[in-house]
Order: structure tokens, then C-alpha cells, then sequence
């Protein structure tokens, strides 16, 4: 059944920027179908700082996140033409951009998350390494981080 409904493209995985500044693609960008959210399920909304009271009593206060839920898509087959990274590199590039990811029927906006550590945002490896690719020559290993915003 889960093969049936990504090839009649009834589940959507894309991206579209939210207000790009002038020279910035505002087109939709589909993304593969073989990109997986790896670290869907380690997102923890509940926030919570433990204090001990002069007395050893224990003081908790819990708090929900408002944004800031790291989502990471990861593919090893998940193919994009040149053109398209370069997209996204250029997305990924432009700071503040705000896009909607469409990611199985639900949506959030996100940013590019680039990491203080030095993580990036967009990673990927050529699929055939030769000097003269053109943009129609498709990637594999895609990676994109991003942050949710709201």
C-alpha cells in the first residue's frame, strides 16, 4: 500500500520558500520520496529545569517548546538534479528564509539549520564523479537539516 501512494504522488514531500527576497527561486521544490526523517521520533515538546530548595525539597518547572524542532532528511537514493541543489544551496544560503516543508500530509515552516558545530545545512555527493556534469545530472547522499520556526 505505502508503494502505491508515492507512485500515484498522492503523498507530497516538498518545499516552497515563504516570502524570498528578490533573485531568490520561490518555486516549489519536490523532493524524492526515498528521503526519510531520520530523527522524527526524538523530538521531546516537554521542557523541564529541577531545582532543590534549601530545605532538598524538589522544585520543577516544565515548560512545551515553541519552535526550534530540529528535523532531519536523509536519503542514500533520494536523487536531485543539480539544478534543484543548487537551490537549495541558494535557500540554504539566504539568511532568515522561511519555507514550508510538506512532508506526508502534514506542513511546517522551517529555516535551514547550518549548526553552530559547523554542520550544514545541504549535503550531498555526485552520483558519477566526472568534470563535465550539467545541471539534469542527478545527486545522491542528500541530507537537508532544518529548524522548525513556529
Amino acid at each position: 500500500m505505502r508503494a502505491a501512494r508515492l507512485q500515484t504522488g498522492a503523498v507530497e514531500k516538498s518545499l516552497t520558500p515563504i516570502s524570498p527576497p528578490v533573485g531568490v527561486p520561490a518555486a516549489k521544490l519536490l523532493l524524492h520520496p526515498n528521503l526519510f526523517w531520520q530523527n522524527e521520533l526524538n523530538w521531546q515538546p516537554v521542557v523541564q529545569a529541577q531545582e532543590r530548595g534549601i530545605d532538598g525539597s524538589l522544585h520543577v518547572d516544565a515548560w512545551v517548546r515553541q519552535a526550534g524542532r530540529p528535523i532531519e532528511l536523509r536519503g542514500d537514493a533520494a536523487w536531485i538534479s543539480r539544478s534543484d541543489l543548487r537551490t537549495l544551496l541558494t535557500w540554504a544560503g539566504t539568511p532568515g528564509l522561511k519555507l514550508t516543508l510538506w512532508w506526508l500530509g502534514a506542513h511546517y515552516q522551517v529555516v535551514f539549520d547550518a549548526g553552530e558545530d559547523g554542520t550544514r545545512a545541504v549535503e550531498s555527493r555526485p552520483v558519477f564523479a566526472y568534470s563535465d556534469i550539467t545541471d539534469d545530472e542527478l545527486h545522491t547522499s542528500l541530507v537537508l537539516r532544518f529548524l522548525t520556526v513556529e
